[in-house]
C-alpha cells in the first residue's frame, strides 16, 4: 500500500448538506411523515410546502400551534428546515405564522411567458418541471434571471416517477438543455415530491444526473451549494399597506 494511499484512506471525508428544497405533502401527517424520511435518506435540509395548512384547516390545532411543533421536530432531527409558500398565498394574511427569514416564495412555470412574468413578481424561486426545461431555460430567459436575485427549482421526481418511454421523450425534448446544469448559474434541483414513494436518496439522484450528462462537480453544486446560497439570500418578506 502506497503512502499517499494510507494518507487517503486516513483522512476524514467531509459530510456533505445535501438538500431537498421543495417537497409538497397533503397534509401535516405526510408532512412529518416526509420530515424523518428526507433525514433518513441522508438530506440535511429540507424545503416544505406548507401549502396544505391555508387551502383548508381540517385540524384540531391551530395553524400557528402546526408550524411550532413543525418547528420542534426541525430540532428533534437535526433538519435545517425552509418553509416553502406558493405566491397566490402571500397576499391572503399567511405570513403572520411563518417566520420571514426562513421562508422562501415559490411559483410555477409552465413556459417561456409564464417564466418571464414571474421575474418581476415576489417570488423568490421560479420552479420547473424538467420535463419542460426547454419551454422556460430559453438563452434569453437566463440573460433576464441573472439580472436578479431569483433562483430557479427543477423539479426532477418526473426522472422516476414516469414510464420509460416518457423518460426517454423527457429526454429527447430537453437534452439540449441539460447542459444547462453544468454552468454556473443560480439553478439547482428539487424533488417536488408529494408523499414518502416519490422521494429518492442524494446518491440515487446524483446517478439520475449523472445520465442525463451532468457533471460530478455541477451534480454537488445542484444539490447542496445553490441551495445553501439560496437560504443564506433569503430576506425578510415585507409588504407596504396600500
Amino acid at each position: 500500500m502506497s503512502l499517499f494511499t494510507q494518507v487517503n484512506e486516513l483522512t476524514p471525508k467531509r459530510k456533505r448538506s445535501y438538500m431537498d428544497l421543495l417537497v409538497n405533502p397533503k397534509d401535516i401527517y405526510k408532512a412529518v411523515e416526509m420530515m424523518h424520511y428526507s433525514r433518513y435518506l441522508g438530506f440535511r435540509g429540507i424545503g416544505l410546502s406548507v401549502e396544505f395548512l391555508f387551502k383548508k384547516n381540517e385540524y384540531n390545532y391551530e395553524i400557528d400551534e402546526i408550524i411550532s411543533k413543525i418547528q420542534k421536530l426541525e430540532d428533534e432531527l437535526g433538519l435545517q428546515l425552509i418553509f416553502k409558500i406558493p405566491r397566490y398565498l402571500v397576499r391572503k394574511n399567511v405570513m403572520k405564522f411563518l417566520d420571514p427569514l426562513k421562508t422562501i416564495i415559490y411559483d410555477f412555470a409552465s413556459n417561456s411567458d409564464e417564466f418571464r412574468k414571474l421575474l418581476k413578481t415576489e417570488a423568490n424561486v421560479i420552479v420547473v418541471s424538467i420535463s419542460k426545461l426547454a419551454d422556460n431555460l430559453k438563452k434569453s430567459n437566463i440573460n433576464l434571471l441573472l439580472q436578479t436575485e431569483k433562483a430557479v427549482e427543477i423539479i426532477i421526481k418526473d426522472l422516476w416517477t414516469n414510464s420509460l418511454s416518457d423518460l426517454q421523450r423527457i429526454i429527447k425534448l430537453n437534452n439540449r438543455i441539460f447542459s444547462l446544469l453544468n454552468k454556473d448559474l443560480p439553478i439547482y434541483v428539487v424533488s417536488g415530491a408529494e408523499n414518502i414513494v416519490e422521494m429518492r436518496n442524494p446518491y440515487q439522484i446524483r446517478s439520475f444526473l449523472a445520465l442525463l450528462g451532468v457533471r460530478e462537480n455541477s451534480i454537488l453544486k445542484l444539490l447542496e451549494e445553490r441551495p445553501k446560497n439560496v437560504l443564506e439570500k433569503t430576506k425578510p418578506i415585507i409588504f407596504l399597506e396600500k
